[in-house]
């Protein structure tokens, strides 16, 4: 209640402003269909399915976790029942309850569930004496987090960065990615999901760069990827389709390109980063 309260002082439409995006990702279903969709929350960590967050290998935490459940769920049919498992099975069901209650299941929200399943795995360590098992576990952990975060250490963030800088100055108001927010000032970004919107407030493509004063778009490759391969990513920027032609007659007779570069950031979906090259183009606005 603090959080909705505050979020309503920032945004007196808060309310709303949240039904609406919230529609898209179904928080508003029906209680029964988003307790269902727990369990295919659980299917996409294990298998790594994820839109623009990376997700890292779980296989390993989500099996531990789920024979440490099992194991604390049998030691409740017997006489002596341990306080500990007790409240960290009731924390880990709260959780679980909230994710179902809002209905938004966002893979970052397993950093929730993982403090309190690795306490009642070190519980059981310790009530089987098994002590050594910690040292293996953390030495098997940090070894695959090292292998796994090494290929992504060459994507280098500052890179994208001065490319953009050595065009575009800081203080300019840009439509582009979310992903160059640390560069430009407060209040000169937008960012492409507003774009989502333009069909419900009858607004076209030129009208909301025009009435912005927007001098400058920074246009990544995967905006035309996600298009071609529509309805299967409309979740990263909403449905593509009301603006895009809009969109591109607007780029070629209104913008001229100022430059032009290749980075991973040019493509947001984790699973395709690396794929290919991604082309990131830079278009002044032509007044």
């Amino acid at each position: 209640m603090l959080y909705v309260l505050i979020s309503l002082q920032m945004d007196p439409q808060f309310i709303y402003h949240y039904r609406t995006f919230g529609e898209q990702f179904g928080v508003f279903d029906g209680s029964v269909n988003r307790a269902v969709q727990i369990v295919d929350f659980y299917r996409k960590l294990y298998y790594q399915v994820s839109g623009t967050y990376y997700m890292p290998p779980v296989h390993m935490q989500l099996i531990l976790f789920a024979i440490i459940g099992v194991i604390s769920g049998i030691s409740l049919l017997s006489k002596h029942r341990h306080r500990t498992v007790i409240q960290l099975l009731l924390i880990l069901l709260g959780i679980n309850l909230t994710f179902i209650l809002i209905g938004r299941y966002n893979q970052t929200s397993i950093i929730f569930i993982f403090p309190f399943a690795w306490l009642l795995v070190l519980y059981w360590i310790d009530r089987f004496r098994l002590s050594p098992v910690i040292l293996i576990l953390l030495i098997i952990q940090i070894s695959v987090s090292s292998l796994t975060i090494a290929p992504y250490l060459q994507n280098h963030y500052q890179d994208y960065i001065h490319e953009i800088s050595s065009h575009v100055p800081d203080d300019a108001k840009v439509l582009a990615n979310l992903n160059t927010e640390f560069y430009f000032q407060k209040n000169t970004l937008y960012d492409y999901r507003n774009l989502h919107f333009l069909q419900d407030h009858d607004i076209s493509f030129e009208t909301y760069i025009l009435d912005r004063d927007i001098e400058y778009i920074i246009y990544p490759e995967e905006m035309d990827f996600i298009y071609n391969r529509r309805p299967v990513w409309n979740g990263i920027y909403g449905n593509l389709y009301p603006y895009y032609d809009d969109m591109q007659r607007f780029l070629n007779d209104r913008c001229q390109v100022i430059h032009q570069f290749h980075s991973p950031y040019g493509m947001r979906i984790v699973l395709f980063q690396d794929n290919q090259h991604w082309l990131i183009t830079i278009y002044k606005v032509v007044q």
